[in-house]
């Protein structure tokens, strides 16, 4: 029965871990989101302007590297947690089967 808990108190880790990862998800995807928008302001302005030009140097780096992290990291973290989840999921139903006869 312990050992049934402590399956289910790390199956909920992992749900929590994976709810975690898809709000960072969202949070850079709301960053490229307003990055498009300030590209597009940028793209308006004449390119002789240096605060123009800093801009899109930086902006081209927080894009660079918001793909990195989001292709990379996020990718293989949440599917580490579902192969995980699946795991624990499966021990979980065949404790409960052995439990049950």
């Amino acid at each position: 029965m312990i050992r049934l808990q402590e399956e289910q108190l790390e199956l909920q880790d992992l749900d929590d871990n994976r709810r975690d990862v898809d709000r960072q998800l969202s949070a850079a995807e709301a960053t490229t989101e307003s990055l498009r928008a300030e590209s597009l302001l940028v793209g308006q302005k004449p390119l002789a302007d240096s605060t123009c030009l800093r801009r899109v140097v930086y902006i081209s780096c927080l894009q660079q590297e918001r793909e990195k992290h989001q292709t990379r990291e996020t990718e293989v973290l949440r599917e580490t947690l579902g192969s995980e989840r699946h795991f624990l999921q499966s021990k979980l139903d065949g404790s409960r089967g052995s439990e049950q006869r």
